[in-house]
């Protein structure tokens, strides 16, 4: 019996790019995100999350925190995002429902109300300063960081990992083909590999 193999459906955009460009494209297809929303102040609530995820929360604003199994992303000020690799995801979301189902808590599955668009290589931040007035600059923006902001008229989570030339950009997936076509159309000026 033959099964299919799932895939994206930005997946038949990103097959064109160049391997030697220098900016590359690529979406993180099926990551497990979970919202969570609790009170940053409560010691409990912080000691929970530590002992499921071996991870503490960034509590700093527009900051993250990573581990080889999970990344945190702050939202607000009583908000986060955690991403988790696919597989994970009805283990990660059973484990923190019964850890909080006494707290005060809101843990909610929202693995495919977004797309994450990875863009990498010395000239990902030119392609992202095409359309942002933030500012970019390492300096500035500094690895672990997220912000939200407006992207070619789509409100968008952009996120600095740790990686010095690496960004990813979380943009709602209804929104998905258009924002990757733009994306892919900032891109030609640093590749002859792409195709719009």
């Amino acid at each position: 019996m033959n099964f299919a193999i799932p895939k994206s459906s930005l997946h038949h955009l990103f097959e064109t790019y160049s391997s030697n460009a220098t900016v590359q494209i690529r979406e993180l297809e099926f990551c497990t995100k979970i919202n969570l929303r609790g009170n940053p102040n409560d010691e409990n609530f912080l000691e929970t999350i530590y002992q499921q995820l071996g991870l503490s929360l960034p509590l700093e604003p527009c900051r993250c925190s990573y581990s080889e199994d999970w990344s945190i992303l702050w939202l607000g000020p009583d908000e986060w995002l955690i991403l988790a690799h696919p597989t994970h995801g009805p283990e990660l979301m059973n484990s923190l429902t019964r850890a909080f189902e006494a707290q005060h808590v809101a843990i909610t599955d929202v693995s495919f109300t977004r797309t994450i668009i990875e863009l990498q290589g010395p000239s990902a931040r030119d392609v992202l300063e095409k359309f942002i007035a933030l500012d970019l600059h390492p300096a500035s923006f500094l690895p672990g960081s997220v912000v939200g902001t407006i992207l070619g008229g789509c409100q968008v989570f952009l996120e600095r990992p740790e990686s010095q030339q690496k960004y990813r950009l979380y943009v709602r997936s209804s929104f998905g083909d258009y924002f990757a076509k733009l994306i892919l159309d900032a891109m030609q000026e640093f590749s002859d590999g792409i195709s719009s």
